[in-house]
């Protein structure tokens, strides 16, 4: 159907939500996680937030124009900071994305736990 919004890309993305489960379900001691990415080639900040009922699937898409496949997956990120109670990490990041020469986005990060 044209103008279906149920692509197969949108369909892998509603799997890959329904597999992660919630926050609450995964991490039932947070109260609140905030990502904010700086994306340096564009000077763009995104902040994203989950509570509890949101779906604890931390892939943050890529803002390259040139970038299809790419992102930054958060998961494990998150994961050892939960596993260590650790309230906030900084660091960088390059995009996963594999064009022919690779995707050159870049963000800086700063992931907030709050817990409960």
């Amino acid at each position: 159907m044209i103008g279906s919004r149920n692509t197969p890309a949108r369909q892998a993305r509603m799997q890959e939500e329904r597999e992660a489960g919630s926050v609450a379900e995964r991490f039932p001691e947070v109260a609140q996680i905030v990502v904010t990415l700086t994306h340096v080639q564009q000077g763009i900040v995104r902040n994203v937030w989950f509570s509890p009922s949101s779906f604890a699937l931390f892939k943050m898409s890529c803002l390259s124009r040139d970038c299809a496949d790419g992102g930054y997956d958060m998961n494990r990120l998150i994961t050892e900071m939960v596993r260590s109670r650790s309230r906030v990490r900084k660091g960088d990041l390059k995009c996963e994305g594999s064009q022919p020469k690779g995707c050159q986005g870049h963000v800086a990060y700063e992931i907030a736990v709050t817990y409960l």
